[in-house]
């Protein structure tokens, strides 16, 4: 973004819509890099098959390898050529300016996954996270059409109800398809959405495999299971990575829960979504719900 009229726009595509595309953050060389190396930790770590055998409270953790995607979660730390080309990213002003202004200047980063999506994908179903979370998707293949691309559901984060809030894990994407909008878009652009935002993963039919990075993030005065890596991972990382992954600005609230704290600055814009008045226009807050309710809830 090059102006601050652009930089206004995508604050105003985010709170109309709960999502927006920051643009072509990373450059091509940067990109052919960060893929091939993205591959190759994927390729190379060990898996397991379900996120059940996945061991809690441990930083570096195997690749989830199920029949039609993979998952490596907190690969920050097995390449160093990636972890400086993401601390180019996550530093410079075009990206720092819009997630400081949204979820204030201390925001914590809650993962770093790789996300594999191949061919016969059948996508996983739309639904809200945790509150106070919000997600960064970086494209590493150009995604031009909405084959095992992720989705959301334009304006639902200001739904009335979370997926936790209705008891359901998911809503069956294929169905509720004509209301979402797929990400797409070339490799090295970078989108960021609410996870009050309803989203899953389209089914992938394209006969080609899909690869993106995935950072979850969390904003001052919200609290998250943190898992903070190790010392011998952050003393090599950059400044800005090393800030969003370590303890400092986080306190332990007990129950292996940690708040991200908020050090006297404004409240972030965040908090809005989480301060509608639920009792205030119900009929309408019910039809913006209704496609919701018409489909069987997966359990």
């Amino acid at each position: 973004m090059d102006t601050k009229f652009e930089k206004t726009n995508l604050i105003n595509d985010f709170k109309k819509n709960g999502f927006c595309g920051l643009g072509q953050l990373i450059n091509d060389d940067d990109i052919i890099i960060l893929r091939r190396k993205c591959k190759l930790m994927m390729s190379q770590q060990p898996y397991v098959e379900s996120f059940k055998e996945l061991r809690h409270g441990v930083f570096r953790k195997p690749v989830v390898k199920e029949k039609n995607w993979s998952v490596l979660l907190n690969f920050i730390g097995l390449s160093k050529e990636v972890d400086l080309i993401l601390e180019k990213l996550v530093s410079s002003y075009e990206f720092k300016s819009i997630m400081e202004g949204f979820f204030g200047k201390g925001y914590k980063t809650w993962a770093w996954s790789l996300r594999l999506s191949t061919t016969s994908d059948s996508g996983l179903g739309l639904h809200t996270d945790g509150k106070g979370e919000s997600g960064v998707t970086i494209l590493l293949d150009d995604i031009e059409s909405s084959d095992g691309a992720t989705a959301v559901f334009p304006g639902s984060h200001k739904f009335p109800c979370s997926s936790q809030e209705l008891m359901t894990d998911s809503f069956p994407i294929k169905l509720l398809k004509p209301f979402l909008v797929p990400i797409t878009g070339k490799k090295g652009e970078v989108f960021l959405f609410s996870k009050k935002t309803y989203h899953g993963r389209l089914p992938n039919y394209s006969g080609k495999t899909k690869i993106v990075i995935f950072m979850a993030t969390y904003s001052t005065g919200y609290s998250f299971n943190a898992v903070i890596p190790p010392e011998n991972v952050l003393d090599n990382l950059g400044p800005e990575l090393n800030r969003m992954m370590n303890q400092k600005g986080l306190k332990d609230i007990g129950g292996n829960l940690y708040k991200v704290i908020n050090n006297g600055e404004k409240k972030p814009f965040i908090d809005t979504l989480y301060l509608l008045d639920k009792n205030r226009n119900i009929f309408w807050n019910l039809l913006k719900i209704y496609p919701l309710f018409i489909v069987r809830p997966v359990k």
